[in-house]
């Protein structure tokens, strides 16, 4: 067995217990220490590279300070659940921001801001551009996606395996990470021969010229919520508005993001 198949099994034994831990370690830790002053969003990690953009913006705007916090969308949600001290929380999907608001953590309902796609990056150019079709060639290669049950990418890239019955078969292979950030680092570093990963991922500078990427136009598009959280700062609402901005939408749509159809 390879050191990196090594990893795979401990990552896939013990990935639910560690992130329960590190959800409520890191809880304790926000409650042990004073906060920076400034905004706290909580980020799905698929939205960090746009966030850091428009957050430079609207700082060098506003001279307000924006603190992101990325993980995955499930551990924000336990994070808050075990009250982190969290102003916004912007999510890489609906249900999320939604169940928070209806268990009371939430000042008002969440909006959905952007909407994202899933995307499959392979290491080598595959034999067909019908990426169901070429998976299976893929004899011995690592395959990564984030882990279902935290990451919204994660569970349309399940759902789009098990359309395709390749699901069960592929199991083998699989590499699962804690939520996109660690797919894309998986990605960077040339440790899986393919992924599944955020729409985003594609445009970075460090990630487009490392493979081939290839759109999955047939999943449906996820629509990532903001919500504000009961108790978050006032001035919060001023980077609200700058994300509905033109500015921000511009630097999502950079990233691959569409707007939301207007209502």
């Amino acid at each position: 067995m390879t050191s990196f198949d090594l990893l795979k099994k401990m990552i896939i034994q013990h990935r639910m217990k560690l992130l329960g831990m590190v959800a409520l370690l890191g809880c304790l830790g926000w409650a042990c220490r004073p906060q920076p002053p400034g905004i706290q969003v909580a980020v799905a990690a698929n939205l960090l590279l746009p966030m850091q953009e428009i957050a430079a913006a609207f700082e060098a705007k506003e001279k307000l300070n924006i603190h992101l916090i990325p993980a995955s969308s499930g551990v924000l949600t336990a994070q808050i659940r075990q009250q982190a001290p969290f102003d916004l929380f912007f999510s890489a999907n609906a249900r999320y921001p939604r169940q928070l608001y209806e268990e009371g953590y939430g000042a008002e309902a969440p909006l959905v801001l952007v909407r994202g796609h899933l995307v499959f990056w392979s290491k080598h150019e595959l034999p067909t551009p019908d990426v169901a079709a070429s998976l299976p060639s893929l004899a011995s290669g690592h395959l990564a996606l984030a882990h279902p049950e935290l990451a919204p990418y994660g569970s349309l890239a399940k759902n789009w395996l098990e359309q395709h019955h390749l699901w069960q078969m592929l199991q083998p292979r699989l590499v699962f990470g804690e939520n996109v950030g660690q797919v894309n680092q998986y990605i960077y570093t040339g440790a899986v021969d393919a992924a599944f990963t955020a729409n985003s991922a594609m445009y970075a500078p460090e990630l487009r010229p490392r493979g081939y990427w290839t759109p999955l136009e047939t999943t449906t598009d996820i629509p990532h919520s903001l919500l504000i959280t009961k108790g978050a700062r006032p001035e919060s609402r001023r980077f609200v508005d700058f994300l509905r901005s033109e500015t921000a939408r511009n630097i999502f749509r950079a990233y691959g993001y569409a707007s939301p159809p207007a209502p």
